[in-house]
């Protein structure tokens, strides 16, 4: 694991959390129509492109500006954005599952914004992104045993390929809408990730 991964001291999220359900097209316009009168315009992509998400079932749409700084016991700190549009499908559970691990509690949310934006982005490497999902949990206050299985799940080879068919359309999209600023570079296996 590379050092910059070290235990977590401390989570701050900042702004309001709305999500709207993605249903069909119409609930993808009507998202669009009712979020006018807020401050915030928001674009989404096509309904037909919206199975690159997930399942369309549980796909959600961030309808407020989010921001989650996360800050390192050895001084390190990454600082992540997410506007408006940013597509997820939160935990990603299978409803069978939900029961153990709950793909919707608020102590799970930051974490999860998180790893989603990573897994669509690579912009770090998956042993990193899964490492600070679990740490990102049980600084939250997710139960220890829920944290320990959502981190078997994601970096088990179900995780591990779904992180090789994330789609260019769907890195596109999730780099549009969100951003991450890390304190200094990190080396891993031989290449820099800024």
């Amino acid at each position: 694991m590379a050092y910059e991964i070290d235990e977590i001291r401390d989570i701050i999220l900042d702004g309001p959390k709305r999500f709207e359900y993605v249903e069909t097209d119409a609930s993808m316009y009507s998202i669009q129509r009712d979020n006018w009168r807020y401050k915030y315009r928001i674009e989404l992509p096509k309904f037909e492109n919206a199975i690159l998400f997930g399942n369309v079932l549980d796909l959600r749409i961030l309808c407020t500006t989010i921001n989650i700084f996360i800050k390192f016991k050895n001084t390190f700190w990454i600082d992540f954005s997410f506007k408006p549009g940013f597509v997820t499908d939160l935990a990603s559970v299978p409803w069978f599952l939900r029961g153990i691990v709950d793909n919707d509690t608020h102590n799970a949310l930051p974490a999860v914004l998180i790893h989603d934006f990573l897994f669509a982005t690579h912009r770090l490497p998956f042993r990193i992104a899964n490492s600070l999902f679990y740490k990102m949990l049980r600084a939250n206050g997710y139960p220890a045993f829920r944290s320990l299985l959502a981190f078997w799940a994601v970096k088990s080879c179900v995780g591990r390929n779904h992180w090789n068919d994330i789609s260019i359309d769907r890195a596109a999209w999730a780099s549009r809408t969100a951003a991450m600023r890390l304190a200094r570079p990190i080396e891993y296996d031989g290449r820099e990730y800024k």
